[in-house]
């Protein structure tokens, strides 16, 4: 038989439950009274809303596929426009099939210029599941197709429509202009830039500003953009002093005093606060693998985005805002004036 309990000892004491972690050193003063500040995660990661808790947080609704691309993924369904393809698999149901003469074709020619130079097994799903499977591809509209004449006929397409009339198929309108510049004459003086010879450069291609931040709003991808910016810190301990965390484009100072210029111009609205952060960006783009064809174009990003987003290849999430032609200075002769 066991012996019996000695009485002497004390009872096992429960063991204390951990005290949840939370932000007791408190963050920066924030010149805005109404703030919000969240839980920490499991990290000891928290933020602070200066416009008060926002509407929606679009990271509540993020999965890998947002931030991440691979192969051996599950289709998914596109978050955006592909501005490769003049005609995006999300919107075939709707859309004529001209320039071709059929739906059918229309998938297909689709499906060859969506972005990618070689073909994975996730542009082989996408060929079986989009293409193949979609209710209005016929296999008989491909009988007599030819790739060749297919592509000729989207090459030929732009130049049977005016680049200043927007097609229904196209979001927004291409604009043609020309830009005037000065030019840097050898040993020759001028009192003021204006005064300097210039040149005309004609075949600039652009886009109306308002047409492309409307564009990048109502795509599918405007569903994760962060329309309230933050403040995020990381405090590991309850005792530790929280560090600032920079990471993306909205948590950045610039972007809050610009937020509390407005809040403060606006204390009594009932409307959301929203801005738009333009990120525009230029260089020279190869055309080929091999040779020297190449393109300078203008193209923009929407701050709101999270860069790893913006980093994916399939987010499609630069927005081509203008084509500059080249211009090579040393073929003019100025005559010394």
């Amino acid at each position: 038989m066991p012996p019996p309990p000695d009485e002497s000892e004390e009872p096992s004491q429960p063991k204390p439950t951990p005290t949840p972690l939370v932000p007791t050193t408190s963050a920066p003063a924030e010149e805005f009274p109404t703030a919000h500040t969240t839980k920490p995660n499991s990290y000891g990661v928290y933020r602070v809303y200066p416009g008060g808790t926002p509407t929606f947080d679009p990271d509540e609704s993020s999965t890998t596929h947002t931030v991440a691309d691979h192969p051996n993924f599950l289709p998914q369904n596109p978050t955006s426009t592909n501005p490769s393809c003049p005609f995006p698999s999300e919107k075939l149901e709707s859309q004529p099939s001209h320039p071709f003469p059929n739906e059918s074709t229309l998938r297909l020619m689709s499906w060859m210029y969506n972005g990618t130079t070689s073909k994975s097994n996730k542009d082989l799903n996408s060929l079986v599941n989009e293409i193949l499977l979609a209710p209005g591809f016929k296999v008989d509209d491909l009988k007599g197709f030819d790739a060749a004449k297919a592509t000729r006929q989207l090459d030929e397409y732009p130049q049977s429509t005016s680049i200043t009339e927007p097609h229904p198929n196209l979001a927004g309108s291409w604009l043609k202009g020309s830009v005037s510049i000065s030019l840097p004459c050898d040993k020759s003086h001028h009192r003021s830039e204006a005064a300097a010879p210039t040149y005309n450069i004609d075949g600039l291609l652009y886009r109306k500003l308002y047409d492309v931040v409307k564009e990048t709003y109502q795509e599918n991808a405007a569903a994760h953009f962060h329309l309230s910016p933050f403040k995020e810190y990381f405090q590991p301990t309850p005792d530790s002093p929280p560090e600032r965390i920079y990471s993306e484009l909205y948590t950045c100072n610039a972007y809050h005093q610009e937020y509390k210029r407005i809040l403060m111009a606006n204390p009594n609205s009932d409307l959301d606060i929203v801005i738009c952060p333009l990120m525009i960006w230029s260089d020279a783009t190869h055309l080929t693998s091999f040779g020297s064809a190449s393109l300078w174009p203008i193209y923009l990003y929407n701050g709101g985005q999270s860069k790893y987003t913006r980093s994916k290849p399939s987010s499609f999430a630069a927005h081509h805002l203008a084509y500059v032609p080249k211009v090579c200075l040393n073929c003019f002769n100025l005559g010394g004036s």
